[in-house]
């Protein structure tokens, strides 16, 4: 017996795109992808969608983060920049970490 609402949870039946839109903009910036950080930074009341591509970018930073040791953009960190500065340059300059 499903509950109601959920019917297609429990047929196993695929959500729409539409029903998978995530609009949460929750996170630590210097781990968001650049399409986070832009609706989360600069339009806080702006109902902003993104999909999972956002999440694959973030558990990247991660990973890069356990795998060096090093705190996501520690160079800029390191320089004095605040996670808000170093956010900006992610949504708006294309700022990456290096995978190297």
């Amino acid at each position: 017996n499903a509950t109601p609402g959920h019917e297609e949870v429990a047929s196993g039946e695929a959500e729409s795109d539409e029903d998978r839109c995530m609009t949460g903009l929750t996170g630590t910036y210097a781990y968001m992808a650049p399409e986070v950080t832009v609706a989360a930074t600069f339009f806080p009341n702006y109902q902003y969608s993104y999909d999972e591509k956002a999440d694959i970018f973030s558990a990247a930073i991660c990973m890069r983060a356990l795998v060096t040791g090093e705190m996501a953009y520690e160079p800029q960190r390191r320089a004095g920049e605040r996670v808000d500065q170093i956010a900006r340059q992610v949504a708006w300059d294309g700022l990456r970490q290096p995978l190297d």
